[in-house]
């Protein structure tokens, strides 16, 4: 049986979530790489949702 693509509004949801959980843990560990995937991430989500 092939895999479906998941609706697109829980992929969005998905990336807010995860750029969320690396924001909060740089915020308490100094790690700047990683905390610019999670930037890319809330970017992405902001056009997404045509918030930009």
């Amino acid at each position: 049986m092939p895999l479906a693509r998941p609706p697109e509004a829980y992929l969005t949801c998905l990336r807010l979530w995860v750029a969320a959980g690396i924001l909060l843990f740089t915020s308490k560990h100094a790690d700047e790489p990683f905390a610019e995937h999670g930037r890319r991430l809330l970017q992405q989500v902001t056009g997404d949702l045509d918030l930009a």
